[in-house]
């Protein structure tokens, strides 16, 4: 994880204008593809895998708010997601095999599924292997990549923060890569991420359907009833939080009070995304590295563009980014 920060972080060059959105997929995508796959033979698993998501990401998005029926017809987005996902699934499949065969330890998630038993003491079935593998996948990338993207933005808006930000990242960090070990130290950049989490949850609409008749409130739903709740309207609810539109990290100083099940950026219950704990670390990471080594600015661009698809994706943001390497802190702070 931190050799991939630190690969995206030391890849830019001082007053260089990135789009942090595709700088961010790549850095969530190269992450997580190395770490549920190490072996040389998953290279081309992890390069097919990572050109499918995006048709595959738009897919079960357009699978959730579809009809039944109109999801079984050929139509093009119908067919892009039902063909990304089958490029997918050969080579996720391709590398279980060579996996098996190989019988090697490789230190990684895809290993510890195959030797992995199930209640009854077998061993996982490849289909199984698959299916946790490609629900990682899913829901370990698009989550981050935006969940940053959306982060960088906001700390372009709120220049306060930024700084804020930096004063901790500097203590902690200095200019080196964030690591597993700072994160109990880093407490403003975990807020920032979770104040960027609550405005723009990565997973902004989502469909249950009930499995028995049920009672909510006054009404009476029926069984095989689909539901619809969105996690961005209840986040920007008033009655939850007070100036639900502003950002806002120290909301979630731990003296403030929150109502149970008012912020569900990744869902809730059983059905809660396997990601997010993945997310939130990678997350928190990354954004403190960039703040301790980089000042960010868009020139007071407005807010971007937003692409609902599986996730709440900002379309293009443009980010100037001036090296701090050899700026002191107490001039960062000045300026």
């Amino acid at each position: 994880m931190t050799g991939q920060i630190d690969v995206l972080t030391t890849g830019w060059s001082d007053g260089q204008t990135v789009e942090v959105g595709a700088q961010m997929y790549g850095l969530a995508s190269d992450t997580i593809a190395r770490t549920l796959f190490t072996a040389e033979a998953a290279a081309p698993a992890v390069d097919a895998v990572t050109a499918s998501l995006p048709d595959i990401f738009r897919g079960i998005y357009q699978q959730a708010v579809l009809p039944p029926l109109l999801r079984r017809l050929p139509l093009p987005p119908n067919v892009r997601y039902e063909r990304a996902r089958n490029r997918a699934w050969a080579a996720v499949s391709k590398t279980i095999s060579s996996y098996r065969q190989d019988g090697g330890p490789h230190g990684d998630v895809l290993s510890m599924l195959l030797k992995t038993q199930d209640d009854a003491g077998e061993p996982l079935g490849d289909a199984e292997i698959h299916a946790q593998i490609m629900t990682l996948l899913v829901a370990g990338i698009d989550t981050t990549a935006v969940a940053l993207t959306w982060a960088v933005h906001l700390l372009c808006q709120y220049p306060d923060v930024q700084e804020r930000l930096r004063i901790e990242t500097t203590e902690v960090l200095g200019t080196r890569t964030a690591t597993w070990e700072d994160l109990p130290r880093l407490d403003l950049a975990r807020r920032v991420i979770t104040e960027t989490l609550r405005l723009y949850p990565p997973g902004w609409i989502f469909t249950r359907t009930t499995s028995a008749e049920a009672r909510l409130a006054d009404a009476v739903i029926p069984s095989e009833t689909t539901l619809v709740y969105s996690p961005y309207l209840i986040h920007r609810d008033p009655r939850f939080n007070a100036r639900p539109d502003f950002f806002d990290p120290d909301r979630w100083l731990p003296e403030r009070e929150h109502t149970r099940g008012t912020l569900i950026p990744f869902g809730g219950g059983a059905r809660k995304c396997l990601g997010d704990n993945y997310a939130m670390t990678l997350a928190t990471l990354a954004l403190s590295t960039i703040v301790a080594q980089w000042r960010l600015s868009h020139g007071g661009l407005p807010t971007p563009a937003v692409e609902p698809r599986m996730t709440l994706a900002p379309h293009k943001v443009q980010v100037r980014v001036e090296s701090l390497e050899s700026e002191p802190l107490a001039d960062s702070i000045r300026q």
